[in-house]
């Protein structure tokens, strides 16, 4: 099989985001900031970078609060859809409901709880030469290994080995990267109700078509998980000591949907219509959004994300924190370690382990 030039992606943006609460009571999971920048922009910059760029994103919990945020995004090189769901159909039914969206083609479709420079194209050929129907994108990291249940392959590259489904004993194990590559013969196997993709399809494939099925490692890849504070915690203070890699599209991302981030101080980045006052206290690696205010006496320490229009009260000392927008810090408060949001510091001490 010949390689495919996949155009069309989906973004899976329906989900409660329970493990994000209370800022999934203000925020979808979607539009959370992760350096400042809503985390499906980055799935959406990911996606760019690798040509897909007719993008359908499904809707159920605070749709609007989307839609108005895609309204003032600019779109130049990519258009976005919405699926909207009466009820939360998962992975799987949401996949269904978007079916006529994709034409009878091949597509990606991806998490919106993820930050990755994943090298979607080779992927994307891989899982072309193979005939798969279905293509995991999978990763090996040692560390994140003992947070997150194991995906197998045989030695031909075939899924064996799932959480809930096994057909034979892997000779290679990763975690799943929350992206995949799908062909329209996938439809078949989905049903338009509540259900999980990887629960319905990719066993049923693995039991009746085994070769249709399969997994690729991504190598020299990092990916990062947001989906509760203390992974959104860990993946900014892993991002922000990578900024300064010319290689990485980090910086590119966040610059790319509003003010450009410049760097004006050694590892302290803030927008281009910024400016910092003189007598503020600042250590890198940092990042300043914009319209932020800071009394006398504030001092930012290194590995901290202060998003935008942020008040902080004079004497406070912020340290290895995540500040969300329009938070208000009062005078001569000490947070660290900690994500701050709506006048609370919530501990960012990583839990022992994810599913």
């Amino acid at each position: 099989m010949g390689k495919k030039n996949i155009t069309k992606g989906m973004i899976l943006a329906a989900g409660l985001g329970t493990r994000l609460l209370p800022i999934t009571e203000r925020y979808p999971k979607p539009l959370v900031p992760v350096l400042n920048l809503a985390n499906i922009l980055h799935t959406v910059s990911l996606f760019r970078r690798h040509g897909i760029s007719d993008i359908v994103i499904n809707l159920f919990h605070l749709p609007e609060r989307i839609e108005e945020f895609f309204n003032e995004v600019p779109q130049k090189d990519f258009r976005v859809s919405f699926s909207k769901e009466p009820v939360l159909l998962g992975t799987g039914g949401g996949v269904k409901r978007a079916e006529s969206f994709f034409n009878q083609g091949p597509f990606v479709l991806a998490n919106c709880d993820f930050i990755s420079n994943l090298n979607l194209t080779h992927l994307i050929e891989s899982h072309s030469k193979s005939a798969a129907w279905a293509t995991m994108a999978l990763i090996e990291d040692p560390a994140k290994q003992k947070l997150y249940s194991a995906v197998g392959t045989n030695e031909q590259g075939f899924l064996c080995s799932l959480p809930r489904k096994k057909t034979a004993e892997p000779s290679r194990q990763g975690i799943f990267t929350g992206v995949h590559v799908l062909e329209p013969e996938i439809f078949s196997f989905l049903e338009e109700r509540p259900s999980g993709i990887n629960d319905v399809l990719y066993p049923t494939l693995m039991e009746n078509h085994p070769d249709k099925a399969r997994g690729v490692f991504m190598e020299k890849a990092y990916w990062f998980d947001t989906g509760d504070i203390p992974a959104l915690w860990q993946t900014s203070q892993a991002l922000l000591g990578m900024l300064e890699n010319p290689d990485n599209p980090l910086l590119e991302a966040i610059s790319g949907y509003g003010p450009v981030y410049r760097e004006v101080a050694p590892k302290v980045w803030t927008t281009q219509r910024t400016k910092l006052p003189e007598n503020l206290k600042v250590s890198g690696p940092c990042l300043i959004g914009e319209g932020c205010q800071f009394e006398e006496g504030v001092e930012i320490g290194a590995f901290s994300v202060i998003g935008d229009r942020v008040l902080i009260g004079g004497g406070s000392k912020i340290e290895k924190s995540v500040v969300l927008s329009h938070s208000q810090v009062g005078s001569h408060q000490a947070i660290r370690e900690s994500l701050f949001f709506e006048g609370r510091a919530f501990s960012a001490l990583p839990n022992s382990s994810r599913s």
